[in-house]
């Protein structure tokens, strides 16, 4: 507890901006505090860690990006496939069919009428 009653001007690490005014500010000497002399590591760590954090984020938006354009041909694809499947199998057991029937030599035609679902009670 006493450590935080101690005045900033006791403190060493401090004592440089007690001492300084508004004219070091403007005149840069600030930058000759040995305060800030011994934080330029950290600073510089901090700003690596800020264009790491901002590639990091272009390239997660750029791969989200690619993920939505993925999806959206999938769908497209999926739709397509489902299109033309059904297509053949519509065409390919109605073809068959007709293909027997004229190989009998029979004069059978196509019903003109649709199907009846016959249900279990």
């Amino acid at each position: 507890m006493s450590f935080f009653k101690k005045p900033l001007q006791n403190v060493k690490e401090f004592t440089d901006f007690t001492s300084g005014s508004i004219r070091d500010v403007f005149t840069g000497n600030i930058f000759r505090k040995d305060f800030l002399k011994r934080q330029v590591p950290l600073c510089f760590l901090i700003v690596f860690f800020i264009f790491c954090h901002i590639g990091l984020r272009y390239s997660c938006e750029d791969k989200i990006l690619q993920i939505e354009k993925a999806k959206i041909e999938l769908e497209d694809v999926k739709f397509d496939a489902m299109t033309r499947s059904s297509d053949l199998l519509g065409l390919g057991k109605q073809s068959r069919v007709q293909q027997l029937v004229w190989r009998k030599d029979t004069t059978l035609l196509p019903s003109q009428t649709p199907p009846i679902v016959i249900k279990k009670k």
